[in-house]
């Protein structure tokens, strides 16, 4: 869990693709079950919106093809 109250902190920026919104569900549901305020999750369009941290994220690459990542 220390890992999760570290991202909040943060201001991050995370392209994925199909499996990435299962990440971001797992990491909301972590932080109900610890109790505790999850990260501002953003779509990367809103992230100017805030100067403070957020987990700011957006679709694209393709699937099997990391790099496209």
């Amino acid at each position: 869990m220390d890992e999760l109250r570290r991202v909040k902190e943060m201001r991050i920026a995370f392209l994925h693709h199909s499996v990435g919104k299962n990440i971001i569900d797992g990491m909301k549901l972590l932080c109900d079950e610890a109790g505790f305020e999850a990260p501002t999750f953003l779509p990367v369009v809103r992230a100017a919106e805030t100067d403070g941290p957020c987990f700011s994220h957006w679709s694209g690459g393709r699937n099997k093809q990391p790099i496209s990542k």
